[in-house]
């Protein structure tokens, strides 16, 4: 009996030191699985921060950019030759409250830009979010841990359509979505 009660406390001590303390940095990438095709599929890195042992605030970023040259014919019917840019980057602010050592809430905000500029025309669009959701903590080892989630995501923008010197602007498509999603991390520090 006493050794049943040494190794279920040596496994309670173990599994309460490698959860995350207060001031511990959590460095990794999360993935969203929500609505995107596998060739769209991203990951988006990461840094949070335990203001607690069971409270992480934390920050998304993502940036990315794309130029292409292409030819094709004007109204008159001559070759001309066509530059194209696309560009967009997102913050993504977030909360999670830890229960315990492995379930969590999370609420989070998403803020993105792009712009597509193909020759004369551009079309610019920002968007907000938020995210509501839940997640379970597989700690790996007592540094990598494995974060799949669940939850629920809406969004809406503007959009900005310039052609010439004619411009119109219109409200992008709201969205409400059901999320999937995935992060990695590496634990360090704490007290």
């Amino acid at each position: 009996m006493k050794k049943l009660f040494t190794m279920l406390s040596v496994v309670a001590i173990s599994t309460t030191l490698s959860f995350a303390q207060q001031g511990s940095v959590a460095i990794g990438v999360g993935s969203n699985l929500a609505d995107v095709s596998w060739q769209n599929y991203s990951l988006t890195p990461t840094v949070g921060y335990f203001i607690t042992d069971n409270m992480m605030v934390g920050m998304g970023f993502a940036m990315g950019s794309e130029s292409d040259t292409y030819d094709s014919f004007d109204a008159s019917g001559n070759e001309i030759t066509i530059d194209t840019k696309v560009s967009g980057m997102s913050l993504s602010p977030f909360f999670r409250y830890y229960m315990n050592d492995a379930l969590f809430g999370k609420f989070g905000m998403t803020i993105a830009s792009m712009s597509d500029v193909d020759g004369d025309n551009e079309i610019s669009t920002s968007s907000f979010g938020l995210g509501f959701g839940v997640g379970y903590s597989l700690m790996w080892n007592e540094k990598v841990c494995i974060e799949p989630s669940f939850g629920i995501e809406t969004g809406s923008g503007s959009t900005e359509i310039t052609s010439g010197s004619t411009t119109v602007s219109t409200d992008a498509p709201s969205t409400f979505n059901m999320a999937i999603g995935l992060g990695i991390n590496i634990r360090l520090g704490g007290e």
